[in-house]
């Protein structure tokens, strides 16, 4: 029953919470049960390929977002064009 809160899925993720108390999801509205465990594809829809759960790609991770989004570097403090100096 809590398999469905792992899926790719994005409308069977925000499901099935709880492990043991199903009561929780019947109060919330969050209770799914049409679908068979067997059905389920578990885990993060972007990175199901073997090389996605290597060690080193796992470390790596966080970092790539780093990488894509960093700005441009800025002039290094302290560095002036001295020929625009002013007395």
């Amino acid at each position: 029953m809590h398999g469905v809160h792992h899926s790719v899925v994005r409308s069977e993720l925000n499901s099935n919470y709880s492990v043991i108390f199903r009561w929780w999801d019947a109060i919330n509205r969050s209770l799914v049960l049409n679908v068979p465990q067997s059905a389920i594809t578990i885990g993060v829809g972007r990175f199901q390929s073997p090389e996605d759960n290597r060690i080193l790609r796992l470390i790596g991770l966080p970092f790539e977002s780093f990488k894509r989004e960093r700005p441009p570097r800025s002039p290094r403090f302290g560095k002036r064009d001295l020929g625009t100096m002013k007395e």
